[in-house]
């Protein structure tokens, strides 16, 4: 791209180095230029039909807020609104009830939903299905790597894609973003957990890679989980 295009202009083809103004919403590929004034344009790509464009940008190397509608399939992602944050420590209660039956995990159920507050430390993005809020992901970066602090999906549409589309908005933005990795910190099991994460590309962060952010994650969770049921995963930004 030689010169930066007018702001949310879309091109569209598989090949982005020879995109070209086109149809907006029926190819695999999708870039869409939301430039904002700045040398280099930011590019949105991933395999979505967008309803919008984002708006709101910051310079490559900055976490980049987003405020667009994407539809996957019967997935709808969106930014999460205000009014929504009571809803969302809900799905969090209800997706703890899968530990039920597990030995070990009796603890997820009494421990309390995520604080109202920590969703104005990064960005959540919302997933609905037929108009119902289905799931949501919080993250922020931290160390350079795009942390997901907490990613839930209501438990009775678990298997529907709705996990692996909020993962994969993560991994845009931290493309978006020019940040080194997403990361995140789990249970080895069960296989919603550690195991999902491996089936998505995800491995064990380097110890190089925990700078002191991180670092200060690991060390509160110390204070209240068994962290040899724990690990630390992360996805190389591609």
């Amino acid at each position: 791209m030689k010169s930066p295009p007018e702001v949310g202009q879309i091109f569209a083809a598989r090949d982005r180095s020879t995109a070209k103004p086109g149809s907006k919403d029926t190819l695999t590929t999708i870039d869409v230029c939301v430039n904002v004034n700045c040398k280099d344009a930011v590019i949105f790509h991933a395999g979505f039909t967008l309803s919008g464009v984002c708006h709101k940008v910051a310079l490559r190397g900055h976490f980049l807020h987003w405020n667009q509608t994407m539809q996957t399939g019967d997935i709808t992602l969106r930014p999460h609104r205000p009014d929504e944050i009571d809803a969302l420590r809900r799905i969090e209660r209800n997706a703890h009830e899968r530990y039920r039956s597990l030995e070990g995990f009796g603890f997820t159920l009494t421990a309390p939903a995520i604080a109202p507050e920590r969703f104005s430390t990064g960005e959540t993005i919302v997933a609905e299905v037929d108009n119902r809020l289905s799931g949501y992901i919080l993250m922020q970066p931290i160390d350079g790597l795009n942390y997901i602090a907490s990613i839930m999906v209501e438990p009775d549409l678990s298997g529907r894609g709705i996990g692996a589309a909020l993962l994969a908005a993560a991994e845009e933005k931290t493309r978006q973003s020019s940040l080194s990795g997403t990361v995140l910190a789990t249970f080895r099991q069960p296989r919603w957990n550690g195991p999902w994460f491996r089936k998505h590309g995800f491995d064990s962060i380097p110890e190089a890679m925990i700078g002191p952010g991180l670092r200060a994650i690991l060390q509160r969770h110390a204070t209240f989980l068994d962290m040899g049921t724990r690990e630390m995963l992360w996805k190389p930004a591609r």
